[in-house]
């Protein structure tokens, strides 16, 4: 049985036009590129919500950014926000482009990062709301309730987990279980549910390095077979295709 080499990609069929772009820059193209999708966002309903008695808010991915605006009255609630805080180059960049009291938070990777340096800085009366998915990789409002904080979680989108073809079909089980006997190279996952989705339908994956786009996500790879785990340097898709590109050009 031939093994083909492939860096294999796991974001989302609505991301896959700008992803694609991304990965072509980079000279990832062709058939040495496989797109499995083993993720989908779906808006959820939003009920009314006083935004305006929350003296800060805390998004922590540009999805949370893209679903919640989408309503032009929650929009405007965030624009108005004394303070959003955020980090990553991806979501900073999604909230200043609409106009968000921005406070980036450098130097960090993950939400869990950023809900320890706000249980330290922020005051006492602070009230936080936080939009994001129904069910999130780490719960910031949660985390920060349990410091003594007021903080309320809103969500307005859920993840559906499941590797599918890039056409959105679904695999078969006997091709479930024959293709990843025919892959070798790297696997790139840029959340912790797109490890999960991957993993429920390929349950062995002995030959694919497993690159992980920040520490939830290489925490979650490292649960599973897969011959190695990485983590990009930087916490940017860019840096998680620039190496892909380098991992992919290694030896069989």
């Amino acid at each position: 049985m031939s093994v083909e080499r492939l860096v294999i990609w796991t974001r989302s069929r609505a991301d896959w036009d700008e992803d694609r772009a991304l990965l072509a820059r980079l000279g990832l193209t062709g058939s040495s590129v496989l797109h499995v999708p083993c993720v989908a966002l779906a808006a959820v309903p939003v009920g009314p919500i006083g935004y305006g008695e929350y003296s800060d808010w805390v998004l922590t991915s540009a999805h949370a950014v893209e679903f919640f605006a989408a309503d032009p009255e929650r929009l405007g609630a965030l624009r108005a926000a004394p303070r959003v805080h955020t980090f990553g180059e991806a979501t900073t960049a999604a909230l200043r482009k609409l106009g968000a009291h921005v406070e980036a938070h450098e130097g960090l990777r993950t939400a869990e990062e950023l809900t320890a340096r706000l249980a330290l800085s922020l005051p006492e009366t602070a009230k936080v709301v936080v939009p994001g998915a129904r069910e999130p990789a780490f719960d910031v409002a949660g985390a920060l309730k349990a410091g003594g904080r007021k903080a309320e979680a809103v969500a307005c989108y859920a993840t559906v987990t499941g590797a599918k073809r890039s056409d959105g079909s679904a695999f078969s089980a006997a091709h479930a279980k024959i293709l990843p006997e025919t892959w070798s190279g790297v696997a790139c996952f840029a959340s912790p549910s797109a490890v999960r989705g991957f993993t429920a339908v390929f349950a062995a994956t002995p030959r694919l390095v497993a690159l992980a786009l920040g520490p939830s996500t290489a925490a979650a790879a490292r649960r599973h077979a897969f011959a190695s785990v990485q983590v990009a340097p930087e916490n940017t898709l860019e840096s998680m295709a620039k190496t892909a590109a380098a991992l992919g050009a290694g030896d069989a």
